[in-house]
């Protein structure tokens, strides 16, 4: 095993289905309800969905392949917001961050607001393999995260 063979590499590289212009859209029907959205760059590799309901759960898309314990902590992400739109958008929505080493569960971009608003927010994502941010490994751009009344 030493020489390296039977050993897999992980890489780098989103699941097909997780492309520029990705899209979380969370329904809420009360206006005046607390709500939320977001997603979470696993330490494993994987991406989870928020829901302020219901907490995290899978969102069927990965960051690195294969998926591999503890994999992110090698890793470093940068949130950059692009826009924000709707009453509060800003302030309800994750800022833009340096670089941020992804350890223990993970990062996450959200937006949670206290009294429901139809809001988004839209970001790159970028990750690397190093703290400086160099080299950028993977960049997404457009992502958004958003809350829409579901009776509008």
């Amino acid at each position: 095993m030493s020489s390296g063979f039977g050993k897999s590499a992980f890489t780098v590289a989103y699941s097909s289905g997780f492309g520029n212009g990705y899209l979380v859209d969370e329904v809420f029907f009360y206006a005046g309800s607390p709500a939320g959205a977001g997603i979470r760059w696993n330490t494993n590799g994987t991406m989870d969905y928020y829901h302020y309901s219901t907490g995290f759960a899978s969102l069927g898309e990965t960051w690195g392949n294969p998926t591999t314990s503890g994999i992110g902590s090698n890793y470093w992400i940068r949130f950059t917001r692009t826009a924000a739109n709707g009453f509060g958008a800003a302030a309800a929505s994750t800022a833009s961050t340096g670089w941020l080493q992804l350890t223990s569960p993970g990062r996450e971009i959200t937006i949670y607001q206290g009294s429901a608003q139809q809001i988004s927010a839209e970001y790159t994502v970028e990750i690397s393999s190093s703290s400086s941010g160099s080299p950028v490994l993977t960049t997404r751009t457009g992502i958004t995260i958003g809350l829409s009344n579901g009776y509008l």
